[in-house]
């Protein structure tokens, strides 16, 4: 699911926090991957790492026309980053998710 802008300030003002405080021996990747999974001990790999700060600062999502019925799409598309069911002829039609504000990059 794509970030909320709630979850983007959060993460925004714990690095900020950090940034003045110091790390304190953990290397940048333990820094980020603790703030990332909210403190989760997790292993979490460097390249999932650069995914999640990649959807922080620009969610994307794809959007897939659904519920066709003869020929017609009876109720709209879906968001792959929310679920969101969202009433519209045509996928081509939407360029960010009204649900979670996601930028749509394929259809």
């Amino acid at each position: 699911m794509a970030p909320t802008s709630d979850e983007r300030r959060e993460v925004a003002a714990t690095m900020r926090m950090i940034s003045c405080e110091g790390v304190h021996g953990l290397t940048l990747g333990e820094v980020l991957n603790a703030i990332l999974t909210g403190g989760a001990p997790r292993p979490t790999t460097k390249m999932a790492i650069l995914a999640c700060l990649a959807d922080l600062v620009d969610p994307t999502c794809h959007m897939t026309d659904s519920m066709w019925d003869n020929g017609e799409c009876t109720w709209g598309c879906i968001c792959s980053a929310c679920g969101a069911r969202i009433e519209h002829e045509y996928a081509s039609d939407i360029y960010y998710c009204p649900r979670c504000g996601a930028r749509v990059v394929s259809k």
